[in-house]
């Protein structure tokens, strides 16, 4: 596989509570003032934007251009593997959640609470998130890594299907309950 060169922008803070159509404006006022590509592979532009900093220093990425082209991007992680990769796919995250569920059914409730507040676009005290991931410390990845890959998974399903369904789409009905 190829090494691309990426532009790389901080785009944090990218609080929570904002509206899907707030998100949505916010992410493609970014993607408006990329350079334009000049062709395939080498000559195609390409971005990487960091929108979180998890509280063990990792960083979540989304990049540029996605799989799709257009407005899709992928999420990239520096200082996890899922698998082989930086690139969590939805069974990562499920497994992940499984897990939880399994090792702290109450503490895991909680968590769901915090996750159905990411997808409703309901701002939450990050201290809610803290509290309830000291009690999976020992459990899969960290519980602020797992809500910020969901968040920019359904943004990034707003941002492909926002005439459509959006965020109300598959990855997040099968969020493990």
């Amino acid at each position: 596989m190829a090494e691309y060169v990426y532009r790389e922008i901080d785009i944090q803070p990218f609080r929570s509570g904002l509206s899907r159509l707030a998100i949505r404006k916010r992410l493609l006022l970014y993607f408006a003032n990329e350079a334009p590509g000049e062709g395939k592979q080498n000559k195609a532009s390409r971005y990487r934007y960091c929108v979180e900093t998890m509280a063990d220093g990792s960083t979540l990425w989304i990049v540029r251009p996605g799989r799709r082209n257009g407005n899709d991007f992928r999420i990239e992680v520096d200082g996890h593997r899922f698998g082989r990769s930086k690139t969590p796919k939805y069974e990562h995250i499920y497994d992940d959640l499984r897990l939880k569920r399994d090792a702290n059914p109450k503490q895991y409730a909680k968590l769901v609470t915090l996750i159905d507040a990411v997808y409703t676009c309901t701002e939450f005290k990050p201290q809610q998130l803290v509290s309830i991931g000291k009690k999976f410390v020992d459990v899969g990845y960290p519980c602020d890594l797992i809500v910020g890959l969901i968040k920019w998974v359904l943004i990034e399903h707003d941002m492909n299907d926002w005439n459509t369904f959006g965020r109300d789409c598959a990855f997040y009905r099968n969020i493990p309950r």
